[in-house]
């Protein structure tokens, strides 16, 4: 699924002070949000299943398992928290799903839908005038068949992406699209995709 969100200025491709922004949101999320990515790579942990629980302990040793999990937990109740809270009032919020996760990462804690949303704020404030596209990436995992969602940015013409389609699409883009993960901590070269 796809969304965009027009800048005022409607320049064609990202600049390198661009690049520079999304450094500088990327660097001030890290230092303000933690996700569980930031405690257990997501690529050496990718889910969490409570009866391999012996097994990364393990494999990362209690303290970082133990931290992990505590931030998960803390993270589902600023969640569950913002949700009741957000009952009182939604009717007055735009879009109360960024506005959640905006104010869900001021409590020091998000992932991947959190930390975009963070970043598309961050970006606003720093003046980026560049176009750029809020994506959320579903798929399943390879080995359980799981349904997996990751949400990410990417700053240019996002044009020739469209809803539903496979993420090879992103291989059309050209070489001045932005990708910003602030969830990974990555920023590169959107139709690289792959190989980030």
């Amino acid at each position: 699924m796809l969304n965009t969100r027009k800048s005022l200025n409607e320049k064609e491709s990202p600049s390198q002070s661009d690049l520079e922004l999304a450094q500088i949101a990327l660097k001030n999320i890290k230092a303000k949000v933690t996700s569980s990515n930031d405690i257990i790579s997501r690529e050496q942990f990718p889910r969490v299943y409570p009866d391999e629980m012996d097994q990364y302990v393990k494999k990362f040793g209690e303290p970082a398992v133990r931290t992990f999990l505590d931030n998960m937990h803390q993270l589902e109740g600023v969640r569950n928290a913002s949700l009741e809270a957000q009952s009182k009032f939604s009717s007055s919020l735009k879009h109360p799903v960024t506005a959640r996760s905006i104010a869900i990462t001021y409590f020091g804690v998000g992932e991947c839908q959190e930390t975009t949303s963070r970043a598309v704020m961050e970006l606003g404030l720093l003046g980026c005038k560049t176009n750029f596209t809020v994506v959320r990436l579903d798929g399943k995992l390879d080995d359980m068949g799981i349904p997996d969602m990751h949400a990410l940015l990417i700053i240019g013409d996002t044009s020739c992406l469209k809803p539903n389609s496979d993420i090879i699409t992103f291989k059309k883009l050209g070489n001045d699209c932005l990708l910003v993960d602030p969830f990974l901590g990555v920023i590169g070269k959107a139709n690289k995709i792959g190989s980030l």
